[in-house]
């Protein structure tokens, strides 16, 4: 096969893969079972945990020491007229409800939908932060909690 106009040349088709659909869910909680409604537009996640590095006197050795886990998360949505945005708020936002409070994220790639790729939860979930912005171009209010969580795991097919 000729090279491009660029100088680069793709010899075999590898496949193909959509990656536009995925869900979150918050399991065990009335009405916000799958959260339709919630225009949720964006979520990101990250976990990690502290590590230390102890060395030894009279020794060339070091150690690592490991610390406890600890998560957080954002959520971005689109302020609609929808009684699920409270009772999101009322749950996640009352940390004294965070033993029961979970997310769960289910990614599907491939071009059947059917196909999940990746199922991540996250336990023990509290809203730590909120910001709201609204743009005058747009005429919509978008609103980003921040959630704090204790438990990740992740499951893929």
């Amino acid at each position: 096969m000729a090279k491009d106009i660029f100088g680069r040349r793709m010899d075999s088709f590898g496949g193909a893969f959509t990656s536009d659909h995925a869900t979150i869910t918050f399991p065990g909680v009335t009405g916000l079972a799958n959260a339709v409604g919630l225009l949720i537009q964006q979520v990101q996640v990250g976990y990690n945990r502290q590590l230390s590095r102890l060395y030894e006197l009279n020794s060339r050795a070091f150690y690592y020491v490991a610390g406890r886990p600890m998560g957080q998360g954002t959520i971005g949505r689109i302020v609609g007229p929808t009684p699920l945005q409270a009772a999101f708020y009322e749950k996640y936002g009352d940390v004294c409800q965070a033993g029961t409070n979970s997310m769960q994220l289910n990614i599907f790639a491939g071009c059947d939908e059917a196909i999940l790729s990746k199922r991540a939860s996250m336990h023990f979930t509290v809203i730590n932060a909120f910001a709201m912005t609204i743009s005058a171009e747009q005429a919509m209010i978008n609103e980003t909690a921040t959630l704090t969580f204790s438990n990740y795991t992740e499951h893929t097919n």
